[in-house]
C-alpha cells in the first residue's frame, strides 16, 4: 500500500497566512472600488434610481450613472463573495491540518 504524507507546516502557512493575506487584499481592492463608486456616484448624481425632481437636469447623466452604479454594485458583490470564499477556504485548511494532527497523535 502506498504511503500518504501531508506537510502540516505547509497547510498551516496556507490557512493561517497566505489565504488570509489574499482575503485582506480582496478587501482592500473592494475598498478602492467603494472609493471609485463614491466618486462616480457624485459625478453622475445617481444611486441607481431615476431622479423624479427636475429630471431634465439629470437626463444626460442618469443613464450612464445608473449603468455604472449597477456595474459597480455587481463588482462589490463579486469582491465580497470572493473574500468570503477565501476566508472559508482558510478555515477549512486549518481544520484539515488539525484533523491530520489528531489522526497522527500530534494534537
Amino acid at each position: 500500500m502506498d504511503q500518504f504524507e501531508v506537510e502540516l507546516d505547509a497547510l498551516d502557512r496556507i490557512g493561517n497566512k497566505r489565504l488570509p493575506d489574499i482575503a485582506a487584499s480582496i478587501e482592500n481592492a473592494a475598498g478602492e472600488l467603494r472609493n471609485a463608486t463614491d466618486w462616480i456616484t457624485r459625478t453622475f448624481d445617481t444611486h441607481g434610481e431615476p431622479h423624479t425632481e427636475q429630471p431634465y437636469l439629470f437626463y444626460l447623466f442618469w443613464r450612464p450613472g445608473n449603468d455604472c452604479h449597477h456595474a459597480m454594485d455587481a463588482m462589490r458583490r463579486v469582491f465580497a463573495d470572493n473574500r468570503d470564499t477565501i476566508t472559508l477556504a482558510a478555515h477549512a485548511i486549518g481544520e484539515i491540518a488539525q484533523r491530520y494532527r489528531r489522526a497522527d497523535g500530534q494534537g
